[in-house]
């Protein structure tokens, strides 16, 4: 279990040079992010959404931990996917 929690933790080490390229994700722009996420929206609304979503994540990534900011990455990607989004803006359940 301890190695398990070890695996999960995320790293606080920078890559040394000696390290093989291949453990690395190449370097992408925001650009091209956004051209990728466009690729899976399902819906006109969510294209829509992909450079809001993607701008706004843009200015918090660098008050942002590596981790934190693929999961932002993964969470749009997500809810651009998502193919039960409907788009539209209606009245939610009533709160009270």
């Amino acid at each position: 279990m301890d190695n398990l929690i070890r695996r999960l933790k995320p790293s606080t080490q920078e890559p040394s040079a000696q390290e093989p390229s291949s453990e690395f994700m190449p370097t992408w722009t925001w650009a091209e992010l956004e051209r990728a996420l466009i690729g899976f929206a399902v819906s006109e609304a969510q294209v829509d959404m992909v450079a809001p979503l993607v701008s706004a994540t843009r200015k918090q990534a660098p008050f942002y931990s590596k981790d934190l900011l693929l999961r932002e990455i993964l969470a749009i990607t997500y809810v651009i996917g998502d193919e039960s989004f409907s788009g539209e803006c209606g009245e939610g359940p009533d709160m009270t």
